[in-house]
């Protein structure tokens, strides 16, 4: 007599009637991670969760030291042209960013090209290694003591409260 045989919904494994309950268990497990993971025909990946998709380097669950991995999106060899979020609604780092490299921070949309770095309660330093360069104006807002040293040449600066003491101004 044949054994009845049908396959699972997401990778299509075998499921014949013959398999233990602890077997059939373990594969329909198995296809789940179909429904979260997927390749398609042009060999992309994709990661698909409901709610959030945590990854957790090092993570001391799996005996990791918890806070020492590394997310990697390349290698020095494959490196990653461009990484995209869509939509970039927020993105939030807990942590310090190291950027190895030129980080390039551009908007797709013409109405939307704000850039604000918000340092929380706690004093901040913010530190370029070489020049800052707009076509625009650029506002720098503080409601504490601000130092700014303006390069020669025809400068306007613009100041919002009633005394102001610039110093070297010829």
């Amino acid at each position: 007599m044949a054994t009845a045989t049908t396959r699972t919904r997401n990778l299509r494994l075998f499921l014949s009637s013959g398999l233990t309950a602890e077997a059939r268990a373990n594969l329909e497990i198995l296809d789940r991670l179909g429904d979260t993971t997927f390749l398609d025909g042009t060999e992309t990946i994709y990661f698909r969760a409901k709610t959030n998709l945590v990854l957790q380097p090092a993570d001391e669950n799996v005996n990791g030291t918890n806070g020492q991995g590394t997310i990697s999106f390349a290698t020095a060899n494959n490196k990653a042209l461009t990484m995209d979020f869509w939509p970039a609604v927020k993105a939030t780092f807990h942590s310090p960013i190291s950027v190895n490299g030129k980080l390039i921070i551009t908007s797709a949309n013409a109405t939307e090209q704000t850039l604000t770095i918000n340092t929380g309660s706690a004093p901040r330093v913010f530190t370029l290694g070489g020049d800052l360069t707009t076509n625009q104006t650029v506002s720098l807002q503080s409601t504490g003591s601000v130092t700014a040293t303006i390069p020669s040449g025809e400068q306007t600066v613009v100041t919002t409260t009633a005394v102001q003491t610039l110093t070297n101004v010829s």
